[in-house]
């Protein structure tokens, strides 16, 4: 080894290594860069990717319909368990352009959407048909913009599984977070891949803005489930579903926010 290479051994070993925090920063500025370039250019084929209806091929009417089927075969999954759905104010996090969003709206009194895409969320509130019932919210952020205890539901689909998976650990601590006492969280991500070794896989999408991705993270249901206990939820139900196709196994996870312990006053 040569005077020159150890001493750019020794630079590199000195080298601050980046934070967990930095790291998640990181992921949420990429995955904001792509999905505001999918916003502006195909929104509903990034979110739904059907490969005939790449191109802006999608009707509108035939999404939202899809989201609303989606959804009911995920509510009659927790409703064979015996969970209970809630009443009141629910979250559609990762809305998207508001294809879950306005599903849900059926189901609640005020419904809240939250993306990471200004892009999408600009289409979800031309798409809200439910009023000021639905608000839409930008949230570029591992913390979400709402205060504590604020949801009795809080939902996601096909979202956690495009983002790293300690940026996916951050956010369902976020969900129980921002649950209320005894409300429900469901949510899905993917839990191993079925054909292939590895933790993340990468699809490049080509668009008028350069070459972006959408990614498929895995997150192991070991540790979801601890994940989930250590955020204050306890587990009720967990199944697979087929979002994963048939290169991963999807699954659904639902946990009511256990009781915020009070301090003495």
């Amino acid at each position: 080894m040569t005077l020159r290479s150890i001493k750019q051994w020794l630079a590199r070993k000195r080298e601050p290594k980046p934070t967990t925090s930095d790291a998640v920063n990181a992921e949420v500025a990429r995955v904001q860069e792509s999905w505001d370039a999918f916003g502006r250019h195909d929104p509903l084929w990034a979110i739904v990717s059907v490969p005939d209806k790449r191109g802006n091929r999608w009707e509108l009417d035939e999404f939202f319909r899809n989201g609303a089927l989606e959804l009911q075969h995920a509510l009659n999954a927790l409703a064979a368990a015996g969970v209970t759905l809630p009443r009141g104010r629910a979250l559609d996090f990762g809305c998207g352009v508001g294809r879950l969003t306005q599903a849900l709206a059926e189901r609640f009194d005020e419904l809240d959407g939250v993306d990471i895409s200004e892009a999408m969320i600009a289409q979800a509130r031309q798409y809200n048909r439910h009023g000021d019932r639905v608000r839409y919210h930008v949230s570029a952020s591992a913390a979400l913009p709402f205060a504590d205890a604020t949801f009795d539901f809080v939902f996601t689909k096909i979202v956690l599984q495009h983002v790293a998976v300690d940026l996916q650990r951050a956010y369902v601590r976020e969900f129980f977070r921002v649950a209320k006492d005894g409300g429900l969280v469901v949510f899905q991500t993917v839990a191993k891949s079925l054909t292939l070794e590895g933790t993340r896989f990468e699809s490049p999408v080509e668009t008028p803005d350069g070459t972006y991705t959408i990614d498929m993270n895995l997150f192991p249901r070991d540790d979801v489930e601890q994940t989930i206990a250590a955020a204050g939820g306890d587990l009720v139900h967990t199944f697979t579903d087929g979002s994963g196709g048939e290169m991963y196994e999807s699954r659904f996870y639902a946990a009511m926010r256990r009781a915020r312990t009070r301090r003495p006053s």
